[in-house]
Order: C-alpha cells, then structure tokens, then sequence
C-alpha cells in the first residue's frame, strides 16, 4: 500500500492495475477480490432476478450497483462483499447460525451460516462475545461487488 498505483498479476498477466483503494474497492475481477484485503472477501454464488440478486432463498436488492454493461437476466453470479459491510440487524434479510468467533485483538472475526453459505463478519469484541446461537444479518449493498461467475469479470 505504499505504492500510488498496483499491478495484481495472475499467470504471467495484469488482472487490474489501479490505486490501492480502487483494487479493494471495486476489483475488476474474482481474482483479485480474493487476492486483496485481510480478511477475505465474502464470496456466495447467486443469480440476478430483476433488480435484484437471489442468495439461496435470500433476495437482495441491487438499487445502488453500478453495472458495466447490461447484465443477462438469471445470470449466475459470485456476489463479493468484505467483512466489514456485513452488519447485525434485528430486521436484516439473512438469518444465520453462529458457528466460531476468531479475536483478532481489536476486532473480532464472527463466522456464520446461511444455507450453503458462509460469512465471515467484523465485529467489536465485546459484542461478539454475547451473541445469541442464531443472528441475522444485513449486507451493507453500496458495498458489493458482482462478478460473472463463467468469466470471473466485475459486472
């Protein structure tokens, strides 16, 4: 991060060459969703429904997403979202169960499931050690990335 621009490389080949902020921002590909950022992304395969994106039996909707060019309707997707931008909420359209908390000192790293999905979620120490079994979730949408799941490209 002290460099003003990055090259992220994957086989011999630029994926995304940008400011660090945009890389962990708005990767252009899967690749370096992955690659950047700790902890990890968040990663769960879905597929557009309308304006919207179905995760298992969630429906989110994608009002704020940016698309790069028209997407195809019920394409499959991999929807990306960091572990920051995924926060408790009594009313929050994703019930999940609480499987490990991983302290990190000033943060803690909450894992939890939903269906065939796992994520992993920043939470202050003190309010993750109190959490009931089952919690549910939000997904902060300004935040998400969508990928193409046969190209691996940002859509």
């Amino acid at each position: 991060t002290l460099a003003t621009r990055i090259a992220v490389m994957r086989a011999g080949r630029i994926e995304q060459y940008a400011p660090p902020d945009e890389l962990y921002e708005t990767p252009a590909t899967l690749f370096v969703a992955a690659f950047v950022g700790s902890p990890a992304m968040n990663f769960s395969r879905g597929r557009l429904v309308g304006d919207a994106v179905e995760i298992g039996s969630v429906r989110l909707p994608l009002n704020h997403y940016r698309f790069k060019a028209a997407p195809a309707p019920n394409q499959e997707v991999v929807l990306g979202i960091r572990p920051e931008h995924v926060t408790l909420s009594p009313d929050g359209p994703i019930e999940a169960e609480q499987l490990f908390m991983e302290p990190m000192g000033a943060d803690t790293l909450g894992w939890f499931q939903f269906g065939d999905n796992r994520l992993s979620v920043r939470l202050v120490p003190q309010i993750a050690r109190s959490l009931p079994p089952r919690v549910r979730l939000s997904l902060q949408m300004e935040h998400v990335s969508l990928f193409d799941s046969t190209t691996e490209a940002r859509l």
